[in-house]
């Protein structure tokens, strides 16, 4: 009876060890979960549509239900906007994140009137990439991001148009992704310039001959903490110069006066 008891124990322990050797084996030679989220991600992303992005409505719902008032700054975009909190990033408490996962171009457009009436001086736009991996043309996303950034300024809002980020060389079809976000980047840097935008590089910053960097990389997509330090550290630079020119602005026209 006991011998027979010790061999049930001998084989429950060789069985957890073989389960846990193919568990190790999965996740870190097949690399079996980033595999299986991919997979997932890119079926999701060809049907983004944000009238079928439940976050999409929860977000507008949670937008609503904050109190009314005037917001200095906004960040605008899809989930790499939306999974920062950018007042402890930047230090700051009057910064209002408007990111929502899955968003695109068209759902940015659709949601404008929520924005505006914040009255935002500043409005920081990140959107794009999921436009990208829903097979949208380039020229669309840069068409889209052209008449958002021109209902801000014509609402008084200094629009700061943010090049679109890349992802890493592990990410499903990344190598197509990819020249589509630096195609889609030339566009948006030459919008700016006609148009007088700003324009803030960060993914350039982020990226090394042409992908994302590992090092800021959560899932080939997403930013881990460091990749938001390095953003934010641009955002603060920008924000600083941004007051600078204001007070010399004022000071300019107190000395016409």
């Amino acid at each position: 009876m006991r011998t027979r008891h010790y061999s049930i124990i001998l084989v429950s322990i060789v069985l957890n060890v073989i389960l846990a050797v193919v568990l190790v084996f999965s996740c870190f030679v097949l690399d079996v979960p980033r595999k299986v989220f991919y997979r997932l991600f890119q079926e999701r992303a060809d049907k983004y549509d944000y009238r079928e992005n439940p976050v999409y409505y929860w977000r507008m719902n949670l937008f609503r239900a904050y109190p009314s008032q005037s917001i200095k700054v906004v960040m605008l975009g899809d989930s790499l906007t939306e999974l920062c909190d950018w007042n402890e990033l930047l230090a700051a408490r009057e910064v209002a994140n408007r990111g929502i996962s899955t968003d695109t171009t068209i759902g940015v457009l659709n949601r404008m009137d929520e924005v505006i009436a914040l009255k935002p001086r500043i409005c920081f736009l990140m959107i794009g990439i999921n436009d990208i991996q829903a097979g949208k043309d380039v020229d669309e996303i840069a068409g889209n991001i052209r008449v958002v950034s021109a209902r801000l300024l014509s609402n008084g809002v200094q629009v700061v148009v943010q090049s679109c980020l890349p992802v890493t060389g592990r990410f499903q079809a990344s190598a197509a992704i990819n020249e589509k976000v630096w195609a889609l980047n030339a566009l948006l840097r030459r919008i700016c310039q006609e148009e007088g935008y700003d324009y803030l590089d960060v993914a350039s910053v982020l990226s090394g001959e042409g992908i994302l960097l590992d090092n800021v990389a959560l899932d080939g997509l997403h930013l881990k903490g460091e990749g938001y330090r390095q953003w934010g550290r641009m955002l603060k630079e920008y924000l600083d110069h941004s007051r600078k020119r204001l007070v010399e602005g004022l000071n300019t026209q107190a000395g016409t006066d």
